[in-house]
């Protein structure tokens, strides 16, 4: 008959409502590994799932990614075309039907679409500007690339309002309406931003067409 073995209880820790209160927080509303909560504790990962499992935490979700500022522009400048466009459909003087824009309202949205182009574009140079000769990650320099792309499509659309509302009745003097002029800014912007990269530094493809649409 095989001799018997004494095992040795399995040690119950405990902890005061204030370690427990941030183990909690930290599962619930952080995306930190169990891992480095558990060491944290001076336990296994494993003790930290079941004491979630009796305190009924509820583990932390990362929220869906959402597209970028220059994206969602970028979709607003297009969304904006087509109102004008149903827009200038309306025979004169016939208020704007339904939840449909007037020219006039397409007019205060693209100039406030331009000048967040505009703070979009400073934040991509000041970035460049801190970054001096270092090189971007790759990923980073991509994102880049994507913005670039982005602000681009954004300043065509509106220069497509600006030549649709021109063919109006209505006069448009507002020089900060002249998106003919910010578009070659852009492009001009956009090239020296792309001579500034150290060399060695992916430049994109998106970036390079970024370029060459402006």
């Amino acid at each position: 008959m095989p001799p018997r073995v004494c095992r040795t209880p399995t040690a119950r820790y405990t902890y005061t409502p204030e370690r427990l209160a941030d183990g909690q927080r930290r599962y619930e509303q952080t995306p930190e590994s169990l891992a480095s909560i558990a060491a944290d504790f001076g336990v296994h990962e494993t003790t930290i799932t079941r004491l979630a499992r009796e305190k009924k935490w509820v583990r932390y979700a990362a929220p869906p990614r959402d597209l970028s500022r220059a994206a969602k522009l970028a979709a607003e400048a297009r969304a904006l075309v087509l109102a004008c466009e149903a827009a200038m459909q309306q025979p004169p003087g016939e208020p704007a039907s339904g939840n449909r824009p007037d020219l006039a309202s397409i007019d205060e949205s693209a100039v406030r679409i331009h000048a967040t182009v505009l703070e979009e574009l400073a934040a991509v140079e000041a970035m460049r500007r801190q970054l001096n000769a270092a090189p971007q990650r790759p990923a980073d320099a991509e994102r880049t690339a994507h913005t670039l792309t982005h602000l681009t499509r954004t300043v065509h659309n509106l220069q497509r309002i600006q030549h649709r509302a021109q063919q109006t009745d209505s006069a448009h003097d507002d020089p900060s309406a002249d998106i003919d002029e910010f578009r070659r800014e852009l492009a001009r912007r956009i090239a020296a931003f792309m001579e500034s990269r150290p060399d060695g530094e992916p430049a994109g493809d998106a970036a390079a067409s970024a370029a060459d649409e402006a």
